[in-house]
């Protein structure tokens, strides 16, 4: 049975920020690829939410919050989600490059609803 998936407002900006920031340092195209390709992982997570590895700091919140890489070298970024599972819905909480630190506990509790 698959999943939904839904991107918080937050996220969703996170990837435009993200895109623009493509977009200026590199192109349009370079852009797009990204774009196309982040939602791709995204639709993945429809058949394949549980697979990744949860973030250890959502135990402290009580949550299991799980970690998605997307992308490739340097242009690599972390996706963070949660699964409802009585609902059937992954939701896309956060985005973030790969080089920064994971977040704390109290990031993590700030991300949920």
């Amino acid at each position: 049975m698959d999943f939904r998936v839904e991107v918080t407002a937050r996220a969703f900006d996170e990837i435009n920020a993200i895109a623009d920031y493509i977009r200026q340092r590199g192109s349009f195209e370079s852009a797009e690829k990204w774009l196309a390709g982040i939602e791709q992982s995204l639709s993945n997570l429809k058949y394949m939410a549980g697979i990744h590895p949860v973030v250890g700091e959502s135990a402290e919140v009580g949550d299991k919050f799980y970690i998605l890489l997307h992308g490739s070298k340097n242009r690599r970024y972390k996706i963070f989600y949660w699964i409802d599972t009585r609902s059937r819905v992954v939701h896309v909480m956060h985005v973030r490059h790969w080089a920064r630190k994971s977040p704390t506990a109290a990031e993590i509790d700030d991300l949920r609803f």
